[in-house]
């Protein structure tokens, strides 16, 4: 298992982030997505409310893409746990 970090850009719907080393799309599965949404609280993966919408994970063919189209998570941090699974 392996974590992918980045932060939420403000000029674009999606933060963009590499796999780790011997990852690639076809031998891994999303395990989690969390931010830190407050000093008070994480969120994960398919949050959906008024503040923050929708929070979702793709497995692009060269690099991880964390899409977010809320204007709330820009410049928020975020952690993606990736596990390798048998190919």
């Amino acid at each position: 298992m392996r974590f992918v970090t980045g932060i939420f850009p403000a000029t674009a719907a999606y933060a963009t982030v590499p796999y780790p080393t011997g990852f690639t799309k076809d031998n891994c599965s999303i395990i989690s997505l969390e931010c830190k949404v407050s000093n008070n609280w994480r969120s994960g993966m398919g949050i959906n409310d008024d503040l923050f919408k929708r929070l979702f994970v793709e497995l692009g063919s060269t690099n991880v893409q964390v899409y977010n189209n809320s204007t709330n998570l820009y410049g928020v941090t975020f952690r993606v746990t990736l596990k390798k699974i048998p190919t």
